[in-house]
């Protein structure tokens, strides 16, 4: 199964690399040098292209349940799909340093889950039996349970959005929450530093890839956001915000 899963790096620099960015997890830094080089060799290194799929859960026992994903480089996202109609929900965007595979019960017996790279992309992952005893040996149980919560939070968030407010709130909502987490200074404003298509925006907030483009338009004419080179910019951040009310 390994062997199908993204493309092993041959490359001791990057084993390296992976072993750096490990060292700045915020849940590994109390982690001391020789417990997280031996929690390394455990580690499998895996680079996937734009768009590919780092896994699919299916079920309970799905053999995915039982790793621990960190993304080195680039970004992930982890989307819900339904089997019968195929419609994507984004849930989650992860970027480098943080640790997926948190939130693998949210799908049930109709929808799977996946994670699939946003961009090129070195993602890392380890059985979680060998991740759990890593981190009760670090003490940091309880950044552990605080991570989970704030993704349980973020995903409950996404389920009530889509359930209580209309198209451009979401929208606006989803600008700014990505603006807050993938932030990059541009002449234009606050630029979103995430390679997102209409269609993945659209996904996150659950509407038509049509109705995004036409609010986004909208955004543009009335000075809110900028495009450049593909990216969003966010030029008013102030009446970005007014519209999340």
């Amino acid at each position: 199964m390994d062997q199908k899963l993204g493309t092993k790096p041959t490359s001791k620099t990057l084993k390296d690399f992976g072993l750096w960015h490990l060292r700045h997890v915020d849940l590994l830094k109390s982690v001391d040098r020789e417990a997280l080089n031996k929690f390394m060799r455990l580690f499998q290194l895996r680079e996937f292209k734009r768009g590919e799929t780092i896994y699919v859960i299916s079920g309970r026992r799905d053999e995915h349940l039982q790793r621990m994903y960190f993304v080195i480089k680039g970004r992930v996202k982890i989307s819900s799909v339904d089997d019968a109609s195929g419609k994507e929900l984004l849930l989650l965007l992860i970027k480098p340093g943080e640790p997926f595979g948190l939130l693998n019960s949210v799908g049930n017996e109709t929808t799977e889950l996946h994670a699939t790279a946003l961009q090129a992309s070195l993602v890392g992952y380890v059985a979680r039996d060998d991740f759990d005893k890593l981190i009760k040996h670090a003490g940091a149980c309880s950044r552990l349970v605080k991570l989970i919560g704030e993704r349980s939070v973020e995903v409950v968030a996404r389920f009530e959005d889509l359930a209580f407010r209309s198209v451009p709130v979401r929208l606006a909502r989803v600008l700014v929450h990505l603006a807050q987490e993938f932030p990059e200074q541009r002449k234009c404003g606050i630029g979103i530093d995430v390679p997102l298509t209409r269609q993945e925006i659209a996904n996150l907030i659950g509407a038509r890839r049509e109705v995004v483009s036409t609010h986004l338009s909208r955004f543009k004419r009335e000075g809110i956001v900028a495009f450049h080179k593909g990216r969003i910019c966010i030029h008013d951040h102030d009446a970005l915000a007014k519209l999340t009310e």
